[in-house]
């Protein structure tokens, strides 16, 4: 005679009212459930596989076995639904497989997260996705996005809040990030997205930074290409901070600034500049230690120059006004023109040889005084006048004036 425990129907069982008494089964006919009672757990505890033994099956009424539970393999056939709070931990050896779907509103965390995605359905994930992802990815219209085979990323827009780091695979190997198109164009872009100008000449909009990091990781920044307001800027960021002396500029409307944000000239240059070749500017030439225009043309100096060297003219000297100097010394002097020549000064004028003072193919003519004229001069023993009162020449010989002529006047 077979023995029939308490049964009933499992919203029966899930009344608060029912506790079993400790040791009493009872049955479920319709979810198929064994539950002991306890005395104190209300509906019971329901009883699972336990010891060495295996489970071959866990039947639904309506459509069979659901789970198959095996050594190593436990097979679901219908969908499995987490709990608010339950988690799926994947160790460190485990791996996520299959040819599903997968559908998580939660967080996905694991330590290995390998496979080919296209055996997947879809894959989603509305948190966020912890650990390391591996295999290819494709798109809704199965194309592929992330070719794991060949080191591969196929798509227009990548979005990232943290940090992109493209590592070497080995030591002989250089880092590169690849930006190629089947078009003419390939852009790697930068966007700075913002409500409102950042009204700063050197606000920056996107940053490349090239870092060295050392053994202890103390990373040191080398150089750094910015984009702003009003252009490019390149540079050396050592210090954390740029300063406009160590800034190449290359600004909006095309000019260049070198130790200048905002250049005032297509070139502006602050500090020294050193060029080895030629510059050629319009028609100037500056070749060496030569200054020459490309078009033989006269080179014209607007502001004063000093020289602080000796001058050496090849050529003729041309001065259209004054002629300013100590010392003159000519090897012969010979005026052209109509005009007079006239050597003036505010002291003596001295004429010194060392034979003589010659004048030839021109009389010698002496300055013309009256003698209240004569008398007012600050005369010197030798000095020569032609007195126009008495009509003689006259030397001051001996503290007094004297006619060297004292023939008759006729």
């Amino acid at each position: 005679m077979a023995l029939r425990i308490r049964r009933g129907t499992q919203a029966e069982r899930d009344d608060p009212a029912f506790i079993p008494d400790s040791g009493e089964p009872v049955w479920t006919i319709d979810t198929k459930r064994l539950y002991i009672g306890d005395g104190v757990t209300e509906g019971g505890n329901l009883i699972t596989a336990s010891g060495g033994g295996s489970t071959a099956g866990i039947v639904s009424t309506a459509t069979g076995t659901i789970i198959t539970l095996s050594d190593l393999v436990a097979t679901f056939d219908v969908d499995v639904e987490m709990g608010a709070a339950a988690d799926i931990t994947l160790s460190s050896t485990s791996q996520l497989n299959g040819t599903g779907q997968i559908s998580l509103t939660g967080n996905i965390t694991g330590n290995d997260f390998s496979g080919n995605a296209a055996t997947f359905a879809s894959v989603t994930a509305t948190g966020g996705l912890t650990g390391d992802l591996k295999g290819s990815v494709f798109g809704d219209d199965s194309s592929l996005i992330v070719d794991a085979n060949n080191g591969v990323i196929n798509t227009n827009f990548i979005h990232f809040d943290g940090e992109l780091e493209v590592a070497n695979q080995t030591a002989a190997e250089s880092t590169v990030l690849k930006v190629e198109s089947d078009t003419a164009t390939s852009i790697l872009k930068l966007l700075y997205t913002s409500d409102s100008d950042l009204g700063s000449a050197t606000a920056g909009f996107g940053t490349i930074l090239f870092n060295r990091q050392d053994p202890i990781n103390n990373e040191v920044s080398t150089g750094f290409i910015s984009a702003g307001n009003y252009g490019i800027y390149i540079g050396v960021e050592e210090t954390g901070s740029v300063t406009e002396t160590e800034t190449l500029t290359w600004t909006n409307t095309g000019r260049l600034g070198i130790g200048r944000y905002l250049p005032n000239a297509e070139l502006e240059v602050v500090g020294d500049a050193i060029v080895t070749g030629n510059l050629t500017a319009g028609a100037m030439l500056l070749s060496g230690s030569n200054i020459d225009t490309s078009d033989s043309s006269g080179i014209t100096v607007t502001p004063g120059v000093t020289m602080s060297s000796d001058l050496t003219v090849e050529n003729n000297l041309v001065v259209n006004n004054t002629l300013v100097c100590d010392t003159l010394e000519v090897t012969n002097f010979t005026t052209a023109g109509a005009g007079t020549p006239e050597l003036t000064s505010d002291t003596a004028i001295l004429l010194t040889a060392g034979t003589r003072v010659e004048v030839t193919q021109s009389p010698f003519k002496l300055a013309s005084f009256t003698d209240a004229e004569r008398d007012a001069l600050s005369a010197e023993n030798g000095d020569m006048i032609y007195n126009t009162d008495n009509n003689r020449p006259e030397m001051y010989v001996n503290g007094a004036w004297k006619i060297v002529d004292t023939s008759p006047i006729v």
